[in-house]
C-alpha cells in the first residue's frame, strides 16, 4: 500500500488563480455593460499580469496547484482546450436559449423547460454508447463527428425566427445534444488515456476546471452578443414590442454563429 505523504499547500498559487479568473470575469461584465475605456485597458493589463505571474510561478513552485507540465503533451491539451469550447457551447445556449422562448415565442415556464430537457436527455441515452464505441474505434473519429454535428445544430438555429415554434427549437436543441453526447465521453476518455501514472486525481481536477470555466465564460460571452442587440431593461419585459423581439432573435443568432465557429 502506498504511503500517503504530505504536501505543502501552493497559497501563492490559489490566490493568484483566483485573481487572474475573479480579474477575468469581472472584465467581461464590465464590457457587457459599459463601453470601452481607461477602467477597461486597467482592468485587461491586471489580468493579463496576474495569469502571467500565475504561470510563471506554477513552473517554479515544488508543489503547484496545477501541474502545468502535463500540457506539454500537445494531445492532452488540445482535447482539453476543445472540451472547454463544448461547454461554452452548451451553457451559451443555457443561458439565451430561455429569453428566446420564453420573451419572443412567448412560452410558459414550463414550456420551456419542456423544450430545453432536448440536450441532458440525447446526452443521458447516448453518451454511455459513445464512450462504447469510443473504447472500440478511439476518441478521435467520435470527438470530430460530434463536434461537426454540434456546429450543424447551431446552424440549424440561425434559422430560428420571431414566427418559430417550440418544435424546431427543440429538433435543433436535439441535435447539439446528440452532438455533445457523441464529443464528451470520447473527449473524456482520450484526455484520461494521455495522463501519466500518478496523475489522475490531476487530470481529473482539470476536467473538472475545464467545465467550470467554460460555464462561467459561456455566460460571459453570450451576455456580451446579447448587449449588443438588447438592453438589460428589455430583458427584464414580460412583453416585447416586435422590433424588440427582433433585436433579441438578433443576439440569439449572434451567439449561435459563435457556436458555430467554436464547434469547428
Amino acid at each position: 500500500m502506498e504511503e500517503s505523504k504530505k504536501v505543502k499547500w501552493d497559497i501563492i498559487g490559489t490566490f493568484t488563480q483566483f485573481l487572474a479568473l475573479f480579474s477575468l470575469v469581472f472584465l467581461l461584465n464590465y464590457i457587457m455593460s459599459n463601453p470601452i475605456d481607461m477602467k477597461t485597458i486597467v482592468l485587461a493589463i491586471f489580468s493579463i499580469s496576474m495569469v502571467i505571474i500565475f504561470i510563471l510561478w506554477e513552473n517554479r513552485t515544488d508543489n503547484p496547484i496545477l501541474d502545468l507540465s502535463l500540457f506539454k503533451n500537445i494531445s492532452f491539451s488540445a482535447y482539453n482546450l476543445s472540451l472547454h469550447l463544448n461547454y461554452v457551447c452548451m451553457y451559451m445556449l443555457i443561458f439565451v436559449m430561455p429569453f428566446y422562448l420564453q420573451k419572443v415565442l412567448k412560452l410558459s415556464p414550463n414550456t420551456t423547460g419542456l423544450v430545453l430537457t432536448a440536450v441532458p436527455l440525447l446526452m443521458m441515452f447516448l453518451a454511455p454508447l459513445s464512450g462504447i464505441i469510443s473504447d472500440k474505434f478511439g476518441s478521435r473519429p467520435l470527438s470530430f463527428i460530434g463536434a461537426l454535428i454540434c456546429a450543424f445544430a447551431f446552424y440549424s438555429m440561425l434559422q430560428l425566427t420571431a414566427f418559430s415554434t417550440e418544435i424546431n427549437v427543440f429538433i435543433s436543441l436535439a441535435i447539439f445534444g446528440v452532438g455533445t453526447a457523441i464529443f464528451q465521453s470520447p473527449t473524456n476518455r482520450a484526455i484520461m488515456a494521455k495522463i501519466p501514472d500518478g496523475q489522475a486525481g490531476v487530470a481529473s481536477g482539470i476536467l473538472v476546471t475545464m467545465r467550470n470555466l467554460g460555464m462561467v465564460f459561456a455566460v460571459c460571452y453570450a451576455g456580451i452578443l446579447i448587449s449588443t442587440t438588447t438592453s438589460s431593461t428589455t430583458l427584464q419585459l414580460n412583453n416585447l414590442l416586435p422590433l424588440e423581439a427582433y433585436n433579441l432573435t438578433t443576439g440569439l443568432h449572434l451567439v449561435v454563429t459563435l457556436g458555430i465557429f467554436l464547434s469547428f
